[in-house]
């Protein structure tokens, strides 16, 4: 009896611990499994619009900080300007598109006043007066653009930046930089200038076959720094009476200068 017993007990505890296990299982399913009906579905883009504010006709003014981004190739009106910023915080995303300029045009991307923390990237300014004019906004970026055949390609202003920028053809000075940075642009064959710099810092940029000076120093403290320069009527000129600017690992082939400056380890290569 007490075999029988035992039996029956060890078969008892079996089927208790495997129905507990069944319901542990069933548990866990249900804990990881996630809900059988999702709240409801992800919002629609409507194929193209995206995120932000899009820009699909010129003129266009910006007066409220924010996204915005291009849709298309866009052509500007008679004796009008492309995009006018008027505030701070505002992003444009070109969106790999050119916007060109009409009859008597004036700037493509416009920013007067003194905006800041304004981003500018990815895409083209042509047949402007000025590609951007942001020669009085600070604390700004200008990433991947290109400013061709206009009056003037690109001016910054303050604790501004323009990055892997090409500036090229314009009929005056390819790019104006006060106070700020350019960084991995390429500069060519514009009318007059490539670059004009004042207390600026210039790095990494490729500048040829402009016909007045590749780099123009116009202000004092002016850092030029591993700059590749070749076929410009000057490559280098400093204006007089400036104080001290630094040369550090240029490669280029003449200098014009009316004042000091200390040039670090360039190299002469005519």
């Amino acid at each position: 009896m007490l075999t029988i017993a035992n039996r029956f007990n060890t078969l008892l505890l079996l089927l208790i611990a495997l129905m507990a296990a069944g319901i542990i299982t069933m548990l866990a399913t249900r804990a990881y499994g996630g809900p059988l009906d999702p709240t409801s579905s992800p919002a629609s883009t409507d194929g193209v619009r995206g995120p932000g504010t899009p820009i699909s006709s010129l003129p266009f003014v910006i007066n409220a900080s924010g996204y915005y981004y291009v849709t298309r190739p866009l052509t500007g009106g008679p004796g009008q300007d492309g995009i006018t910023i008027n505030v701070s915080n505002v992003t444009v995303d070109l969106g790999g598109f050119t916007i060109t300029g009409g009859s008597s045009p004036g700037g493509g991307i416009d920013i007067p006043g003194g905006p800041r923390n304004l981003t500018i990237r990815n895409g083209a300014l042509r047949a402007w007066t000025y590609g951007i004019y942001a020669a009085s906004a600070t604390d700004s970026r200008f990433d991947n653009v290109q400013a061709s055949s206009n009056a003037v390609g690109i001016a910054i202003g303050s604790h501004s930046e323009i990055t892997d920028c090409n500036a090229s053809l314009n009929t005056g000075t390819g790019i104006f930089a006060t106070s700020g940075t350019v960084r991995n642009c390429t500069i060519s064959e514009n009318g007059q200038n490539g670059i004009v710099a004042d207390e600026s810092l210039i790095e990494d940029n490729k500048v040829q076959n402009n016909p007045m000076n590749g780099i123009r120093i116009s202000g004092n403290g002016t850092t030029l720094r591993m700059n590749e320069l070749s076929s410009n009527s000057t490559d280098i000129t400093l204006d007089a009476n400036l104080g001290v600017s630094v040369l550090i690992d240029n490669v280029y082939c003449s200098t014009s200068s009316g004042s000091p400056h200390q040039d670090i380890g360039s190299v002469s290569n005519c």
